[in-house]
């Protein structure tokens, strides 16, 4: 790593975010998931987002990160969703729990 920088984790999932949340937090992680659709307070049964899964993973990430300033990015996954953040980390690590 450069002279500065330091280590930073994020949580990317499929799972609706209002469910993770809580979880990050407590463990100092951002999190990059699915989000649900509030109108008035009121869950409506949408989606507010694409689903985080497969390929829209890496798109949100590069929508949101700039790529080029990461010297090395590691991904772990347990799914069939996570192939692309996989394909697409410097170092990936897998592990099914099924």
């Amino acid at each position: 790593m450069a002279s500065g920088s330091r280590a930073q984790s994020r949580g990317f999932s499929a799972s609706i975010e209002c469910w993770l949340q809580p979880w990050c937090d407590h463990h100092g992680l951002d999190l990059i998931g699915t989000k649900l659709e509030v109108k008035d307070g009121i869950l409506t049964g949408q989606l507010a987002t694409k689903n985080c899964y497969g390929s829209e993973k890496v798109r949100r990430i590069r929508e949101i990160y700039n790529i080029d300033e990461c010297e090395h990015i590691y991904a772990y996954g347990d799914s069939r969703g996570d192939k692309e953040l996989l394909d697409f980390a410097d170092e990936s690590f897998y592990q099914f729990f099924g």
